[in-house]
């Protein structure tokens, strides 16, 4: 095969990786690897894929994603040129665990001889397209696993941010803690205001869980009239929330889900900052 372009040896390299070329093109292949580094490194890539669909439990070579889409390519220009597939059955050895050929694919007749590199290239890319679609599913799962614990590390590390700030707040002398109780019941809470009184942390200490659909509300009085501050939720746990300079004395109540715009249950706990001064 003398004169072969480089076009031509490109498209016998698949086959070439598994052996499926006959004496003449292998030397016309072996000829070409000797002065031409692309084909060496396109080769490498052929057998390093081929030896990785081989070990279901082996990692993925740097560069291989890349690779996988070179072999895709090929696949598709090969099945555009390639002709019928040939009646007589290909029977190809597997590729040996480094990657190289296991030695002469079994006989085949002179007619289709021609039409095995492209068709050995099909075999090729097609389970090339096989390990892509199991190597994505691992990640693809793997990815949802890590994503599911990053965002409960990123819950975890937030609850405990605000539980450390509102620890900071109450041994800050600056600030102002409220102590929110109620006699009757013993519930209790607490309310650390910052010492510009633009910011409070909510901190329950013994308020029990609301039956569904009810959640706990925290509210103030500004000028006799109660402003919500927000909902708290059914299970109340520590919270940010907004104040006002003139805001001096809290409560907290039982409300539908979603909260009201003003009270309607009983106020359950209630402190003031005149009282914690």
């Amino acid at each position: 095969m003398s004169g072969v372009r480089h076009s031509e040896i490109e498209s016998l390299l698949g086959a070439y990786a598994l052996d499926a070329v006959d004496a003449d093109e292998a030397r016309a292949v072996e000829e070409h690897l000797a002065t031409c580094p692309s084909c060496r490194d396109e080769l490498d890539a052929h057998r390093r894929v081929a030896a990785m669909l081989g070990d279901a439990d082996g990692r993925a070579p740097a560069g291989v994603w890349d690779r996988i889409a070179a072999e895709l390519r090929l696949e598709q220009a090969g099945a555009d040129a390639s002709s019928s597939i040939p009646d007589t059955p290909l029977r190809l050895r597997p590729p040996t665990a480094d990657g190289g050929p296991a030695g002469a694919p079994s006989a085949v007749g002179a007619s289709s001889r021609r039409r095995l590199p492209s068709v050995a290239a099909g075999v090729l890319a097609a389970g090339v397209a096989a390990g892509l679609a199991i190597v994505v599913g691992i990640l693809s799962s793997r990815l949802s696993s890590l994503d599911h614990q990053v965002g409960s590390m990123q819950s975890a590390l937030a609850g405990r941010s605000l539980q450390s700030m509102a620890l900071a707040a109450a041994l800050d002398p600056r600030d102002t803690t409220v102590q929110l109780t109620s006699a009757p019941a013993g519930e209790r809470a607490t309310l650390i205001v910052d010492r510009d009184r633009s910011t409070a942390y909510f901190v329950p200490a013994a308020l029990p869980s609301l039956p569904s659909r009810r959640t706990y509300q925290l509210w103030s009085l500004v000028r006799g009239k109660p402003v919500s501050l927000g909902v708290l939720g059914s299970h109340a746990v520590t919270s940010e929330v907004h104040v006002q300079p003139d805001m001096s004395v809290f409560m907290v109540t039982a409300e539908p889900e979603g909260g009201t715009a003003q009270p309607t249950g009983t106020v359950l706990v209630q402190g003031s900052t005149s009282a914690a001064s």
